[in-house]
């Protein structure tokens, strides 16, 4: 059981640009600029915490391989 093989690129990049455009949603939606269900929010806000939480561990693993 070894540490997964670094990222590509694309990889970060996709999971940072998603976890930005859902935190940035969530964010909207908690400054009121529109309305979204309880359910829908937290929805989003999971998933935004889930690819930001992904991201971090691809990054770190990519700077891990490179020291």
């Amino acid at each position: 059981m070894g540490d997964y093989p670094e990222g590509p690129g694309d990889v970060r990049r996709a999971l940072f640009a998603l976890s930005l455009v859902l935190g940035a949603y969530a964010l909207t939606v908690a400054v009121g600029d529109y309305d979204a269900s309880h359910t829908e929010a937290l929805l989003v806000c999971a998933v935004a915490y889930t690819a930001h939480v992904l991201w971090r561990n691809v990054r770190r693993q990519s700077a891990s391989r490179a020291a």
